[in-house]
């Protein structure tokens, strides 16, 4: 018979007013991994009722006190690690697009060294 270690403390068994409540009150602060791990579910059980619940997982938008904020503070060829600390809760994905919709220039460039190699390896004539 084969086993499944994946199996949590939880597995299979109802939620309780407690977890969820855990979960209502986590979900923004909280990965579902370490939900999961808390709570002894599996992330997909999680995500499953997250969902039930109409739990949504995006961040709130941006203020215009945030976008002058990043106005303000950027400047080209800055650390963009010093530039997403000023942003908590704001992922690095979040901070570079917010700066492509205020027209601001990344500073990095959009593709890594070895990314370009690789499309100039198989994509010579593009």
């Amino acid at each position: 018979m084969k086993t499944n270690e994946t199996r949590t403390q939880n597995h299979r068994y109802r939620w309780s007013p407690e977890e969820i409540h855990y979960l209502e009150t986590h979900h923004l602060i909280l990965s579902i991994e370490d939900i999961a791990e808390r709570l002894g579910r599996t992330p997909r059980a999680v995500q499953a009722m997250s969902y039930k619940l109409g739990l949504e997982r995006k961040q709130p938008r941006w203020t215009e006190v945030e976008i002058q904020r990043l106005k303000k503070h950027y400047q080209p060829g800055a650390d963009i690690s010093t530039l997403c600390s000023l942003f908590p809760g704001r992922t690095r994905a979040a901070v570079l697009s917010m700066m492509d919709e205020s027209g601001l220039p990344r500073p990095e460039p959009l593709w890594r060294d070895d990314e370009l190699r690789t499309l100039k390896h198989y994509y010579p004539r593009a």
